[in-house]
């Protein structure tokens, strides 16, 4: 990327929470230039970041007019938050996905519909 006087921006000062925050900048500001309507999908987006960083990303996806995909580890998005959003209608779908180790190796999944971390 370059500023507006040709120079090229030097991202390495950034703190890794700034870089998340570019990119999402960057991705938001790709959608809302596109005439195309597909969902906004999120992984992981709230870790590395401060509160107030944290609540104005939440705001923004809140105001969207597109389906928001999140996911989320349970420190991302604390159950008042999560309370706040279903009370307002703003949580269509949510599953609770745990991984398990298997005896002899592997893991496997349970989902669970309609729930939140504990």
């Amino acid at each position: 990327m370059y500023s507006q006087n040709g120079t090229a921006i030097d991202f390495q000062p950034l703190s890794h929470g700034e870089k998340k925050i570019l990119v999402l900048t960057l991705i938001a500001a790709l959608a809302e230039i596109t005439d195309y309507q597909v969902p906004f999908v999120v992984d992981t987006p709230l870790t590395s970041l401060d509160t107030r960083h944290c609540n104005n990303l939440v705001q923004y996806w809140m105001n969207l007019n597109r389906q928001v995909i999140i996911l989320v580890q349970s420190a991302e998005i604390g159950s008042e938050a999560y309370q706040k959003l279903n009370a307002q209608g703003r949580i269509g779908k949510s599953y609770l996905i745990r991984s398990q180790s298997l005896q002899g190796g592997g893991k496997c999944a349970t989902v669970t519909p309609h729930a939140y971390f504990e």
